[in-house]
């Protein structure tokens, strides 16, 4: 069984680590303010390369630091509140850091707010040069 009130939030950046948090940080607290929610970033253990010496962007391979966002408190009422502003996260985190990639049960949501997620179909981020099964 999935979790609905957690969000693992994947990062691809040229930001250092330091970065990343201060500006998740704000984001948080601007986003969240009715909410009281965790949100950790770290650096992924998984990292293997940056996302453009690759043909299909992983998310899991492709990006330097991840964001652990839980709610606090799990109140039923609270689900469409959390995954209506983990999707906002989301964009805001892609306008102010870079790629970001949600994975959770509401990666539906995530599509209609922001206008893409990874898929095993549609893996590549809007305005990527990168094209699927293509070899350089």
């Amino acid at each position: 069984m999935t979790d609905p009130f957690y969000c693992k939030i994947f990062v691809a950046t040229d930001k250092p680590i330091e970065e990343v948090r201060r500006l998740v940080s704000m984001q948080v607290s601007e986003i969240f303010e009715d909410i009281e929610v965790d949100a950790d970033v770290s650096r992924n253990d998984n990292f293997l390369s940056e996302w453009g010496q690759v043909e299909a962007f992983d998310f899991i391979e492709n990006c330097q630091f991840f964001v652990d966002l839980a709610l606090v408190e799990e109140y039923v009422k609270l689900t469409d509140q959390f995954h209506s502003n983990a999707a906002e996260l989301v964009c805001g985190i892609r306008k102010s850091i870079g790629i970001a990639v949600a994975s959770c049960e509401f990666e539906d949501k995530i599509v209609d707010f922001c206008g893409w997620n990874w898929t095993v179909n549609n893996p590549n981020p809007p305005g990527s040069t990168l094209q699927r099964g293509v070899s350089a």
